[in-house]
């Protein structure tokens, strides 16, 4: 996490994320989650990523 070329991804949805997240995560709920929402949503769609979620998806 502390890696500024890293790219952290929370699937959750946005309630949930809103509800807590690790800080420099962004998010992109699995629901919605598309090439075209990655290519959008992601700061450095070429970045190394880490995806997770707090649970079943």
């Amino acid at each position: 996490m502390r890696d500024p070329d890293l790219v952290l991804v929370d699937v959750l949805p946005p309630d949930s994320y809103a509800a807590g997240h690790l800080p420099i995560a962004v998010n992109v709920p699995y629901a919605t989650m598309s090439a075209e929402a990655v290519r959008r949503d992601l700061p450095d769609p070429h970045a190394d990523t880490v995806v997770y979620c707090g649970g079943f998806t």
